[in-house]
């Protein structure tokens, strides 16, 4: 019998298999996001493009210590359960919709696997953006008391919730085209790998980790504006956040100055009141702003702008190879401990699956 139908598996059941799988895939590579994150933002120091991938790791963990290498992971599994939920929920809900209407005959439909990517992909960032948005300050910030909740507090008592969103439609923008490849990739594969639709845990690790590279590799430049736009609050190692209604601050110094006909003016008004070769004393008004305020970033075109101006093209694929090594391993956990829960929820169901233990031998296989 077809894997696809041994499974028979319900919306409820695909949300817990993705539960499951969504945090492990999260935690496991951690700290390769962690390193990724500190050399795309633009405090990156100087020794992170010198030093290789797993220099960098050893570093983390030798310098830092276990802990800090998986600061802020406490948000992102508050997250990543309820964003996976809805992410797998989605994705079979509206895969089954579209490939019984836009093509009944065949299970492989690569439209229908697009579309679904990309509605489960609007649900999943509605949740897994404001904990990105906590997770990368906390990535980025040098102070090592500081815990992910206090960078909650700070943000929203300074500049409101909308800060937390402030990369949603970049990340949707990564997001929807990494899903697109990831989903289609993974389908092909596993029709090639896995014709007769059997439970067959190797061909979704491969299958997982080959889809979840490539796309990752595609979206790095898109990753990297996330990633400005997420951590452009954290100067010199901490989280400098500035209200709102506190942009700028002016300073001016004022001092009286004789006019032409012998009176006394306020320097700031001197120069629409006299002649400027009347004036003794000039007046210094400033307009500056705060530490904090150096960088304001808005939207995924400030994002590129901001980029291309100080690092260059290359500046957008900063990264990549921390972001395809933390992605691959990931998705291909992600994908076959999903596929294993969704299976055996099913077996549990009796939705066809063989009770036989002997009968499942071949499964790797």
């Amino acid at each position: 019998m077809e894997y696809e139908e041994l499974q028979g598996a319900t919306t409820a059941q695909h949300m817990a298999a993705g539960t499951c799988a969504g945090i492990l895939e999260h935690c496991v590579m951690y700290p390769v996001d962690l390193i990724k994150t500190r050399t795309q933002c633009l405090q990156a120091s100087k020794s992170v493009f010198s030093e290789g991938l797993f220099t960098q790791l050893k570093n983390l963990f030798f310098k830092e210590g276990i802990r800090q290498s998986f600061r802020g992971v406490d948000v992102v599994v508050l997250g990543a359960g309820p964003a996976h939920a809805l992410y797998f929920g989605v994705y079979e809900h509206v895969k089954k919709h579209l490939e019984s209407r836009v093509h009944p005959d065949s299970g492989y439909n690569h439209f229908a696997h697009a579309i679904s990517g990309s509605c489960a992909t609007l649900a999943h960032d509605a949740i897994m953006t404001p904990a990105d948005a906590i997770k990368q300050r906390m990535q980025v910030t040098s102070d090592s008391r500081s815990t992910s909740f206090k960078c909650f507090r700070t943000v929203v008592k300074s500049t409101g919730v909308s800060t937390l969103y402030r990369a949603y439609f970049t990340q949707l923008a990564l997001n929807v085209p990494f899903q697109c490849v990831h989903f289609v990739t993974y389908e092909s594969l596993q029709r090639k790998l896995n014709p007769d639709k059997q439970y067959k845990p190797w061909t979704h690790i491969v299958s997982g980790g080959i889809a979840g590279g490539t796309a990752a590799a595609i979206t790095t430049p898109l990753d990297v504006c996330k990633t400005v736009l997420n951590t452009q609050d954290v100067v010199d190692g901490k989280l400098s956040v500035v209200p709102t209604n506190m942009n700028t601050q002016a300073v001016t110094t004022t001092a009286t100055v004789p006019s032409a006909n012998g009176s006394s003016v306020v320097a700031s008004e001197v120069s629409a009141a006299v002649p400027s070769k009347a004036v003794t004393t000039v007046t210094t008004v400033v307009i500056k702003s705060p530490p904090q305020a150096q960088v304001n970033i808005r939207g995924l075109f400030g994002a590129i702008q901001t980029v291309l101006e100080s690092q260059g093209p290359l500046g957008l694929f900063r990264g990549m190879n921390a972001r395809v090594v933390a992605i691959l391993p990931g998705t291909a956990i992600s994908w076959s401990i999903y596929e294993y829960f969704k299976w055996m929820l099913s077996r549990r169901n009796g939705s066809g699956a063989s009770k036989n233990p002997e009968q499942q031998i071949d499964t790797w296989m």
